[in-house]
């Protein structure tokens, strides 16, 4: 073989050999890039409702997309005829860097099914799953207070699962059910579900989270605030309310919904105008609002969330444009505040 034919094999030859290597990489790196997507699952529903085949759903944020993001739905006040009546209904999902969270709420509920009645000042139901060190945990919470059934006051515990019999059926309070194996998991929590067999089948708030840890997680890069509950308002009855708010994409997020039965005073925002950070614990969000269903008018929130539980330790501050003005401590519900980086989670 001649010098020059044998130089262009060794020219050949290392072009194929680079042409490999670069083929190799790009496997690898696709495998990488595999490897390190952690996937979402979150949703929250008010009421989801099943009797006699007639099926009704209230402030449901959908399910979220396995990429994570940030999903709400609202409602200042709903009456279903035969059914049950609920002030500010609230939905909550949020997802991203190392963990998936969701929430609902809903206060002073009165709801009819099967021959029985149930009554509660105020409803709460939160999941969360978070990627750690030690793969993924789940972990939920309810709230339900004054609960009524049939005219007999219920004693309820934190214990999840609690059970009451009802003729041809229960009520589960805290129902919680927990899924996934290896570095899958989710959590979904019904804070009160009314079960007649074959008759009827009623989730008051709803709450699902799950996640499948890959690799190391990103950080969370955004700042929201979740929350629902109630505090003495100046009328000397419930001030109750639901918050959602922060920065989605670069653009504002939420809703608010506050009512004040003592004034029959209902807030129901129309637009989010601003999120500010005004410190580690407390976000401002300013917005417009109608008031018994007329609109011009404008809010100012601030909202602190100083740890678990939220009862008598967190805060809700709201000022209308029409001079009304309420403040003071959590008398129920939870403030929970989604910061950036990793999930400082309790």
């Amino acid at each position: 073989m001649s010098p020059s034919i044998s130089q262009r094999w060794r020219v050949v030859l290392t072009k194929l050999f680079m042409v490999g290597m670069l083929v190799l990489l790009a496997a690898s790196g696709a495998q990488a890039a595999r490897a390190t997507g952690t996937t979402y699952s979150g949703r929250a529903t008010a009421v989801r409702a099943s009797v006699l085949g007639v099926n009704t759903v209230l402030a449901d944020t959908g399910a979220l997309p396995s990429s994570g993001g940030a999903q709400n739905a609202s409602l200042v006040h709903k009456s279903v005829s035969g059914l049950l009546t609920a002030d500010v209904l609230h939905a909550a999902t949020i997802a991203e860097g190392d963990r998936s969270r969701s929430e609902s709420s809903l206060a002073r509920l009165h709801l009819t099914v099967g021959g029985s009645t149930i009554t509660a000042n105020f409803a709460m139901a939160r999941a969360q799953a978070v990627c750690t060190s030690n793969g993924p945990v789940v972990k939920g919470s309810a709230e339900v207070v004054n609960l009524s059934i049939n005219g007999q006051t219920i004693n309820v515990t934190k214990d999840p699962n609690q059970s009451i019999n009802l003729p041809g059926g229960r009520v589960v309070l805290n129902e919680q059910k927990i899924s996934g194996t290896g570095q899958n998991r989710s959590i979904t929590v019904v804070g009160l579900r009314v079960v007649l067999d074959g008759v009827a089948d009623v989730a008051i708030v709803r709450a699902s989270a799950g996640i499948t840890c890959a690799g190391e997680p990103t950080d969370a890069k955004q700042d929201f605030v979740t929350g629902g509950g109630c505090i003495a308002a100046p009328s000397c009855d419930r001030g109750s309310f639901n918050i959602a708010a922060g920065i989605k994409n670069g653009g504002l997020w939420g809703h608010l919904n506050y009512r004040d039965r003592g004034t029959d005073l209902k807030v129901k925002s129309t637009g989010i105008t601003s999120y500010t950070v005004v410190n580690a614990t407390t976000r401002r969000i300013k917005g417009t609002a109608e008031i018994n269903g007329k609109g011009g008018f404008t809010f100012v929130i601030e909202v602190s969330d100083n740890g678990e539980p939220g009862k008598d330790n967190d805060t809700f501050k709201i000022k209308l444009s029409n001079g009304y003005y309420a403040e003071g401590k959590l008398n129920c519900g939870n403030i929970q505040l989604h910061k950036p980086g990793k999930c400082s989670c309790s």
